[in-house]
């Protein structure tokens, strides 16, 4: 049976997994305030997406994309990943 990652399902969740604001704070360069609206916000700026989901995936763990403000819809309503012909 294989091991389950655990989805990371909210900003909060992210910021716990990096050990709590402080932390994530120092790791982001950011001041601890910038992670706090972060969380209240629930809205991380993009430009921390990709260094985030690799260093959270190199601990083990998976974000759920509407995290990152991603939808997560079928792939047959992507217009760039569909198969269908204009």
């Amino acid at each position: 049976m294989a091991n389950r990652r655990k989805l990371l399902r909210s900003v909060p969740d992210v910021v716990k997994a990096f050990g709590g604001n402080a932390a994530m704070a120092r790791w982001c360069n950011v001041k601890p305030s910038a992670v706090s609206n972060w969380i209240e916000r629930e809205y991380i700026p993009p430009g921390w997406h990709y260094r985030m989901a690799a260093k959270l995936d190199d601990d083990g763990l998976d974000v759920d994309p509407r995290v990152f403000g991603v939808s997560v819809g079928p792939v047959r309503d992507h217009p760039f990943l569909s198969n269908r012909v204009a």
